[in-house]
């Protein structure tokens, strides 16, 4: 099954724990790393995940993080003319703050994923809407929470 990792899932596992969320979440992200290492999950990034991974500050997470995307992923998206489209439409339509979620989201239809995985609040909330928009243009995609990926286990 093809995933489109966010960039904040694959940051998460280095983030603080000491909120309940983000402990359970990394639970879970270190779950699906089992899963993703005996492929039952097909990982893809983008350019855009790899440009956003440049900006973390301390350069020891940032470097353990790069390795960690180029190191699940098998498959990564360069973003070109149609993610751009599409990013336009889902900016105009779902009225995303982060242009860079509409590339992340983007690329992951584009690559034909199943799960769009993010812990991003405003796009688990705007799951529904952006399923619907994207739908319209023919394309297929489940946004989720890591926390909702594993729910019937």
């Amino acid at each position: 099954m093809r995933v489109y990792l966010d960039t904040n899932v694959i940051c998460r596992p280095f983030d603080d724990q000491s909120q309940e969320k983000i402990a359970n979440e990394i639970a879970v992200i270190i779950k699906m790393f089992v899963y993703i290492g005996s492929r039952m999950f097909d990982v893809v990034i983008s350019d855009v995940v790899l440009a956003e991974l440049t900006l973390i500050k301390n350069p020891v997470k940032r470097e353990l993080v790069e390795l960690l995307a180029t190191e699940i992923a098998v498959m990564r998206v360069t973003v070109g003319d149609n993610e751009v489209r599409i990013a336009d439409l889902l900016q105009d339509k779902c009225k995303i703050k982060d242009y860079m979620d509409t590339l992340h989201i983007a690329s992951a239809a584009v690559a034909n994923c199943k799960y769009f995985i993010t812990c991003d609040d405003e796009l688990t909330n705007k799951a529904e809407l952006i399923k619907n928009e994207l739908s319209t243009i023919g394309y297929q995609l489940e946004i989720l929470n890591p926390l909702d990926l594993f729910k019937e286990d």
